[in-house]
């Protein structure tokens, strides 16, 4: 299994870069706190269905789509450590 992508890298892409959104603008947008944003971005706070509805509402796009990049990146994480051990 390949190593999906961080979702937070997939945000900074779609819509940081993309969209040209600043993080604080986003912040706001979603009422989330800049610190929050931030963590998401660096990979250190996963995509939880709350964020993942914000995200859609505010870049119009599915929540499924921004939860279905944090399970993809969870179960790879969770093979790797489960490797070896069953």
């Amino acid at each position: 299994m390949a190593k999906p992508p961080l979702p937070g890298s997939i945000v900074r892409r779609e819509v940081i870069i993309r969209m040209r959104v600043k993080q604080a603008d986003l912040a706001r947008a979603m009422c989330l706190s800049r610190v929050r944003i931030s963590q998401i971005l660096n990979g250190r706070a996963p995509i939880t269905p709350n964020v993942a509805l914000r995200l859609g509402k505010v870049t119009a796009t599915e929540p499924t789509y921004w939860l279905q990049l944090q399970s993809r990146y969870d179960l790879y994480v969770s093979s790797k450590m489960l490797k070896g051990t069953m």
